[in-house]
C-alpha cells in the first residue's frame, strides 16, 4: 500500500482554522481562552510545578499572557521560547530554540507577529 501524502490536507485544516480564529467573536473568545486558562490550572500537572514551559501567543491564538500572569500569582516560574539566531548556523534544522525565564516587563512583538522577550 503506498503511502498517502496528507500535506495539502492539512494545509487547508490549517488555513481554515486560522480564518476561524481571525474572525471569531471577540468575547466567544475571550470565554473560550478563559476556560482554557482554567482547565490548564486543574491539570494534576500545572498543580505542583515550580516552572511552566509556554509560549507567548499572537492575537488569534489560545491567550497565554493571562496564564502567565496567574502562574506568576501562584509564585511560578515562567519560561518560553527563544529562537537563538546565531546558534542556525551550528545546527541542521532551521531555529535553535531555548527557554529563557521571563518578567512581564521583558515581553517584546519581534519577528513579525510572533511575541517572544527582549
Amino acid at each position: 500500500m503506498r503511502p498517502i501524502d496528507i500535506r495539502g490536507y492539512k494545509q487547508d485544516l490549517r488555513a481554515r482554522s486560522k480564518e476561524r480564529r481571525a474572525n471569531m467573536d471577540k468575547n466567544e473568545k475571550q470565554l473560550l481562552d478563559k476556560q482554557i486558562a482554567e482547565n490548564v490550572r486543574r491539570l494534576k500537572e500545572y498543580r505542583p510545578a515550580k516552572t511552566l514551559l509556554i509560549y507567548m501567543s499572537t492575537p488569534i491564538e489560545i491567550d497565554t499572557i493571562e496564564i502567565i500572569k496567574t502562574a506568576w500569582k501562584e509564585g511560578k516560574k515562567v519560561a518560553v521560547p527563544r529562537c537563538i539566531f546565531a546558534l542556525l548556523q551550528f545546527y541542521p534544522n532551521p531555529g535553535a530554540v531555548i527557554f529563557v525565564f521571563i518578567a512581564l516587563t521583558s515581553i517584546n512583538m519581534i519577528l513579525g507577529n510572533v511575541i517572544e522577550p527582549r
